[in-house]
């Protein structure tokens, strides 16, 4: 069972790239796009290096605190929304949504929107609605994984 959970936990990244890959050069082909899968992949992986800033910062993070008061590292680096809450009174759903929708991520979805328009020669308006929609349902993901996470520690 380790070795099964290494592998997932290796190809878990490699899979989902590649399946957001897909969806957006499939959103970019269904709205009339003239591209190819690779351009489109490859401008998903490099625009992806901006959520690259909070993981790296979360890490600086608890490396400087060595591992005191390192539990909360949302509540520190202001890179979410959920930073601009209060700390108690707010609901567990509102708490997990507001830390699935950061400042750096919006950025990743204004770069793919941009970088995809120009890649499929079609206008950026045409590309807003699959591109919104794939937002929204990261979103909720992530919402919905953290709110279970904190249900069930």
């Amino acid at each position: 069972m380790r070795i099964v959970g290494w592998i997932g936990f290796l190809a878990a990244p490699i899979i989902g790239n590649l399946f957001l890959g897909v969806l957006l050069w499939g959103a970019a082909v269904l709205r009339e796009g003239e591209t190819g899968f690779l351009p489109v992949f490859s401008l998903q992986l490099h625009a992806q290096m901006v959520t690259l800033v909070p993981q790296t910062a979360g890490l600086v993070y608890l490396y400087v605190q060595e591992g005191e008061r390192a539990t909360n590292v949302e509540g520190v680096l202001p890179l979410s929304f959920a930073y601009f809450l209060p700390g108690e009174g707010v609901s567990p759903a509102l708490r997990s949504f507001a830390l699935s929708v950061d400042f750096l991520s919006i950025w990743y979805w204004i770069l793919v929107a941009a970088g995809l328009s120009v890649i499929a020669r079609i206008p950026a308006k045409r590309l807003a609605t699959p591109i919104l929609l794939l937002w929204i349902l990261g979103v909720l993901v992530r919402a919905a994984a953290t709110y279970s996470l904190a249900a069930n520690p």
